[in-house]
């Protein structure tokens, strides 16, 4: 915390003296579009209406409750994480498959909608470190299944797959066509740190961090465990680590809907 303070004032001072470059411009374009683009989707009903969709999936479906694994070897995380996994398998396998021999787009789904397996969202606004949040069908661990860390100078997302779905297993890249052509409804999610004097340095940090752990295995493991991850740990691990926030507030695993549901993000973009 005081290397922080300290290295803002640093940086602050810097600022002063040197003047803007072209990045930075482009960075404060992006944060200006960030912020208008979230004030849009309050002011049009469209974040209450994402709210009310996620209440009533959490009416309508089972839901296992993730806050109560906490300890990972006990019998019942055990068994909650095989029926996650099967969950996983089983959608991993509609993905593969979801093709037919005419090239059109199968239903990945049995619920009260048949969703479409693909979306529109727009990632004119992500940043580095940004989160996008998928959903399809009826999930076991919630209304988002999966997840992805936005690098923006490579324009892909850091994530992670319990299977190879094409683009390989473990801690993997996913590029932006992953999460339009395989999923009905997508949201860009931020944390709001306009107050942050070096959060372009701090994004990147997150980035280069999760970067380093590309190659490792997936699993379902701890906070403090860093030898295997799964899509939403790496957010989750890399901005605590870096801006000391929490986006798992619930404790026990961090599902993609308790980043959505963080006290400290917003949503910037959907599609649904």
């Amino acid at each position: 915390m005081v290397f922080r303070k300290v290295l803002s004032m640093l940086l602050a001072t810097l600022l002063l003296i040197i003047p803007i470059s072209a990045n930075a411009a482009e960075k404060g374009d992006k944060l200006n579009l960030k912020v208008k683009q979230m004030k849009e989707l309050e002011s049009k009903g469209t974040i209450k209406q994402i709210e009310k969709n996620i209440k009533d999936y959490y009416k309508n479906n089972y839901v296992i409750d993730d806050s109560k694994i906490n300890d990972l070897d006990s019998p019942e995380a055990k068994e909650f994480i095989k029926l996650i996994e099967g969950d996983m398998r089983q959608f991993g396998n509609k993905v593969k498959s979801k093709s037919d021999s005419s090239g059109d787009i199968s239903t990945l789904s049995l619920g009260d909608e048949e969703p479409t397996g693909s979306n529109s969202i727009s990632y004119s606004a992500f940043e580095d470190a940004d989160i996008i949040l998928v959903h399809d069908g009826i999930c076991l661990y919630g209304y988002y299944r999966h997840g992805g860390t936005y690098d923006e100078g490579r324009g892909e997302f850091i994530s992670a797959q319990l299977s190879d779905q094409g683009n390989g297993d473990g801690v993997i890249w996913e590029d932006k066509s992953w999460y339009r052509d395989n999923y009905d409804e997508a949201i860009g999610v931020w944390v709001p740190d306009y107050d942050n004097e070096i959060r372009t340095e701090t994004r990147n940090f997150i980035v280069d961090y999760l970067k380093d752990q590309l190659g490792e295995p997936y699993g379902f493991t701890s906070f403090n465990d860093r030898g295997t991850w799964y899509c939403t740990k790496l957010p989750w691990v890399g901005w605590e680590e870096h801006y000391i926030c929490d986006l798992n507030e619930d404790g026990g695993l961090c599902v993609p809907d308790d980043i959505e549901g963080s006290d400290d993000t917003s949503i910037f973009a959907s599609a649904y």
